[in-house]
């Protein structure tokens, strides 16, 4: 078994204690996983705003492309000046989607913009979900009804 010194801590550990590192000639960090975790933990304190600006970012930028890919404007209103989001046609959710918010943006680019979405503006994503839960009326013509009920976004 090979053994390595660490350079911030200066222990001496076995190879499986260090992250591998293509840049180093001999493959592996040259701080243990400890050492490395735990400046990590450190940064990522010190850094908090400037990971959540970026998260917020990314997460922004994911939810544009999104929308645009499934239209860019609501399927129903055919608006594009509302808060847009992305449906499920049909209200139809499968097992291990994330539901909504960065996961589920993230989700959709992943799995290269899968079918059986829209984009929906908020006045027609909520009716959309009401209209549907209620038990007298027939899933076919929802989108027809809230067209014709003409409530400004």
């Amino acid at each position: 078994m090979k053994t390595k010194v660490c350079s911030k801590c200066k222990k001496l550990l076995s190879e499986e204690n260090f992250c591998s590192n293509r840049a180093s000639y001999t493959g592996k960090s040259n701080w243990c996983k400890e050492c490395h975790n735990k400046a990590a933990i450190e940064w990522n304190r010190k850094n908090k705003q400037k990971l959540n600006l970026k998260r917020r970012i990314k997460s922004k930028e994911a939810q544009k492309k999104c929308i645009k890919h499934y239209g860019g404007k609501c399927a129903i209103c055919k608006t594009s000046e509302s808060k847009l989001c992305v449906d499920h046609i049909n209200g139809k959710k499968e097992e291990g989607v994330p539901e909504s918010g960065r996961d589920f943006w993230f989700y959709l680019i992943k799995m290269n913009f899968p079918p059986g979405y829209r984009v929906l503006c908020q006045r027609c994503n909520v009716l959309d979900g009401a209209l549907r839960s209620h038990p007298l009326l027939h899933l076919s013509g929802i989108d027809e009804l809230i067209q014709r009920l003409n409530i400004p976004c």
